[in-house]
Formats: structure tokens, sequence, C-alpha cells
């Protein structure tokens, strides 16, 4: 058997224990399978305390919602934010398929508070005609995050004319943020897959995560629907947008004039347009949406640069022929072209600190030797450990971890250190009586390089490597070790 680890930040993880348990005992579970549609009313007491009610009934705990329907089923949840709330709502392993049924909206947001919906396990909502994926009506923030340490991944489909999360039929939206977790989000037919509906705008801003978004026919990846422009902001995360067929990757729909784009920070973006339909033009990667001269001859989007003035040495943006899809793009089969930020990542290891990179002229270390269970310790729970700091500090760029010196990196604790890329890790430990870090930026997941490193992880001796084997695997997606003087 393994051994049971001696000493690891033993404070941090009692109070994860503190935190957690009680959390979990609060939350009150509803399935979607039984109890059919759910309507979640939040309003604000007199103490300025987010309250709810559930289907009419009171109830003041975690919400949490989970469990399979199938279009045949009269399900949907509805989220009800009033004026100064702050509707939080879990979606675990939630999955609803509204997506023959007319008029219908899987999830729809209403009210003039916010919206909060945290992933937990993978969910999945499809909504039918005119409806959006998520149907945005709320006036306040509709935020999507992955935050609370148990990972979480969300799939949406508008129905025609619907956005897959945003505005319905003839609809705009606005004040989207998708915080963190892996999102997909698909349009329905002259709908954005993140913005506006048929002939709407769409105001979507992104902070990190795994976001992709597909545009119906004539729609924007991320932005405006059918004939309508859109506002987007990405600070980080790694997002992959492209249009419909004459939509923009993020920018506009068909049609569509005055496309406001600004990528910043350490994010990642890869865009491509959707090809020429009929006589009309193709989408421009980032920009507007195609149109036709007065011959009737197709007239393509016209490009928009983004702001990227304030984007990272560790961002870039990469744009791709009109066409190009989201596997083409993951499986890197297409050349795109990319630019990268200039400005230094402040979240980057800097020379004024006391670490000092390992030259690969003059290794500071020999080979490590294999590790078995005898001498490895790899038990530890490194998601919850960094949920906990990120708790407690919300704000934090850089978390250090401090690890003991006979601990191995298995492919789950890679994953988990790998998990949030608006954070940087600096992962301390010794080795042979002298102190080293291990530097995790940004790490791009979709990089086939990704793959293969986690590929030759499992391939060492019981699926375990120590630190120093671990920067030579991962050491081409910038993971980087340094001694500290």
């Amino acid at each position: 058997m393994k051994k049971t680890i001696r000493k690891f930040a033993g404070l941090v993880m009692a109070g994860a224990m503190f935190v957690y348990m009680p959390a979990v005992a609060m939350a009150e579970r509803y399935n979607i399978a039984s109890v059919g549609n759910i309507r979640i009313d939040a309003s604000v007491d007199g103490d300025g305390k987010t309250i709810y009610t559930v289907n009419n009934v009171a109830d003041n705990s975690q919400i949490v919602i989970y469990g399979t329907t199938d279009s045949g089923v009269e399900a949907n949840v509805v989220i009800n934010s009033g004026a100064g709330a702050k509707a939080v709502v879990v979606f675990d392993g939630l999955n609803i398929d509204k997506s023959d049924r007319d008029y219908n909206a899987a999830v729809t947001t209403s009210g003039d508070g916010d919206v909060t919906i945290e992933l937990d396990g993978n969910s999945s909502v499809k909504s039918g005609y005119e409806r959006a994926g998520i149907q945005k009506e709320n006036t306040g923030l509709l935020t999507i995050r992955d935050s609370n340490g148990t990972a979480g991944s969300l799939e949406v489909k508008g129905g025609m004319y619907g956005a897959g999360i945003g505005g319905g039929d003839s609809r705009s939206a606005s004040n989207i943020v998708i915080e963190s977790g892996e999102v997909t989000a698909t349009g329905g037919q002259s709908g954005a897959g993140i913005g506006g509906g048929y002939r709407g705008a769409g105001t979507v801003t992104i902070n990190g995560g795994e976001v992709t978004a597909i545009g119906g026919g004539y729609g924007a990846g991320i932005g405006g629907g059918y004939n309508k422009s859109g506002t987007v902001t990405v600070s980080g995360g790694t997002v992959t947008a492209t249009g419909g067929d004459c939509g923009a990757g993020i920018g506009g729909g068909i049609f569509s004039t005055g496309s406001t784009i600004t990528i910043s920070g350490s994010a990642n973006v890869y865009a491509s347009g959707g090809g020429v339909f009929s006589n009309n033009g193709n989408g421009a990667a980032i920009g507007d949406g195609g149109d036709f001269d007065s011959d009737s001859n197709p007239v393509a989007g016209a490009d928009v640069d983004p702001d990227i003035s304030g984007l990272y040495d560790t961002g870039s943006v990469t744009t791709y022929p009109a066409g190009t899809t989201v596997e083409q793009i993951t499986k890197k089969q297409v050349q795109g072209v990319t630019v990268r930020g200039t400005i230094p990542d402040p979240n980057a290891p800097v020379d004024d600190t006391k670490e000092e990179k390992m030259s690969e002229a003059e290794p500071v270390v020999e080979e490590p030797p294999v590790y078995t269970e005898r001498s490895c310790i790899a038990d530890i729970d490194v998601a919850a450990l960094i949920a906990e700091l990120l708790k407690s500090n919300p704000n934090a760029t850089v978390l250090d971890i401090e690890f003991e010196d006979n601990i191995c990196l298995t492919p789950e604790l890679m994953t988990a250190l790998f998990t949030d890329n608006r954070v940087a890790k600096n992962c301390y430990f010794w080795h042979e009586g002298k102190r080293y870090v291990l530097h995790i930026g940004p790490v791009n997941k979709q990089s086939p390089l990704y793959a293969e490193d986690f590929a030759t992880l499992a391939a060492e001796p019981d699926g375990l490597a120590g630190f120093m084997r671990m920067a030579k695997i991962f050491g081409n997606l910038g993971v980087e070790m340094a001694e500290v003087k």
C-alpha cells in the first residue's frame, strides 16, 4: 500500500475540511427527472442576504439540480433573480433535452438580479425552436463558473433562431460572463454560439476556462446573431470560436458591421469565420459577418483588429481561414496566423527573485531514480488544496504550494495542477538537500503536446514521476524548474 502522507500543509488541509464538509451537508438536491419543472426564485431579505424559494417552497440551503430527462418529458429550469439578489445554482450532471419541442427553453434566467451557474459533473442542456440553450433574460449578470474544487463541464445547444447561451429569437443578450470551467456552446440557425439570437446582438466576457463556441448558420461563434454585431472581451482562458455560414468567429453575424473585440491577459484565442454560402461572403475570423454587393457577388466580412494592448507574452491570438472547423483547429490540421502579446506576464517568475533557472547545458541534478510505492507518496488531494487556497485568497494570481521531498506526481495530480489557467502554481520541494521550485503557468490543454506528455507520464514506472522528471516531461508546455538559492 502507498504510504499515508505525514505532513502536507496540515493547517490548510484542516481548513479545507472545515469549509467543505458543512457545504455538502447543507446542499439541497433536486432531481429534474422526478421533480420536472423547477422554478427557483431568489430575493433579498432585510439583511441583504439572498434567500430562495423552489417551486414556491422556502429553501435557504445551497441548491443543486441534477438528473436526466429526454425531450418527451415536461421539464425545465427557471432561475428568477430579483433586484439586488445574487442567485447561485449548481448544475451537477444535469441533462435536459428540449430540442424537438417548440418554444421550450431548457434553462431560463429572469429578473433584475444576478445569476451564477456553478458546474459540477458533466451537464448538457438543449432547447427547442426559437429558444437559447440557456436563455438569458435577467438584466443582471449571468455567470458560468467551475470554482468549488469539483470538476464540471457544460454543453449547451440552442434551438433554431436561438443562441447556445444568450438570446432567443429576435433577442439580444448582454452581461454574459464565463469565469472558468469547460464550456461548449452551439447556436441554432441564425444564433450565436454565445451571444445574440436571430437579429440579436451579443455582449460577452470570458475571464477563464476552456470555452468552445460554434455559431449556427449566419451567426457568430461569440457575439451577434443574424444581422447583428458583437462586443466581446476575453481576458483569460483558452477560447476557440467558429462562425456559422457567413458569420464571424468572434464578432458579428451575417450582414453585421461594427464589432468590438478586446483580448488581454494570458488569453489564448483561436478563431475562424464561417464560409461562403449562396451569394453571401464568408465571415471574418474576428470582425464582421459576410455580405453581398449590388451585383449579388459575395463580400467577405471585414476583419477587425482586436485591442490586444493588454495581452501578455503568454497570451496569443490565432486566426484561421474561413470555414476551418473546431476539430481542425484543435488537431492542428490547418495552419493559422498567430500574434502574441508583448507585455511581460506578471505571473511568470522574474529575475530578481531567489529563483535561478537551470541551464540545459549545465544540469544541476542527474536523472532521478525510479520511484516505487515504498519510496514515493502520491495520494494527495491537490484539487482540494488549490480550491482552499483560492477560497482564502480569491484574487491570487500565483499559488505557492509546499511538498515533501518524496512526493511523486501521478496523471491525476498533474491534471489538478493544470486545471485553473488563471492562477500560476509554484510547487516547492527539496531534493538531495537543495530546494527547487516547479513553476506551472498557463497551459494550452488543447495542444497535441498536452496529450502526448500525459502519455509519456503514464508510461513511467508505476505511472509516477518525481518533480525533476516532471520538468522534462512537460517542459515543452512551459513547465519550468529552478533551484531556489
